[in-house]
């Protein structure tokens, strides 16, 4: 048996191959050579400049998404990520940040 992963979702292929020395193969198509926190701030920044968004926007863009992966590596409380959030949440922009409006508890 063996795992197939798209874009993103080879990245879970792989962190799943690493745990079951029983799967045969991995098929990654359009994987990435660059981190997930990586893409993501480049996939997001890219949606903000085609939106029509500026260099005042795409750093605070930068400061939003730097608190939510820190948050995630377990660097920064939930409640300062939190508070990152609370800041720019009311930008037009944020829906395209991929970052939740409420952080969850613990790391996701």
């Amino acid at each position: 048996m063996g795992l197939w992963g798209f874009s993103q979702g080879a990245w879970i292929a792989l962190l799943a191959a690493a745990g079951d020395p029983a799967l045969a193969c991995l098929v990654l198509v359009g994987c990435s050579a660059v981190s997930p926190a990586r893409q993501m701030r480049y996939g997001t920044a890219e949606q903000l400049r085609r939106t029509g968004f500026g260099a005042d926007d795409l750093a605070e863009l930068e400061q939003l998404r730097s608190a939510w992966e820190r948050h995630q590596r377990g660097e920064l409380s939930r409640a300062q990520a939190q508070a990152v959030v609370d800041w720019y949440r009311g930008r037009a922009w944020f829906p395209l940040s991929w970052v939740p409006d409420v952080l969850p508890e613990g790391r996701a």
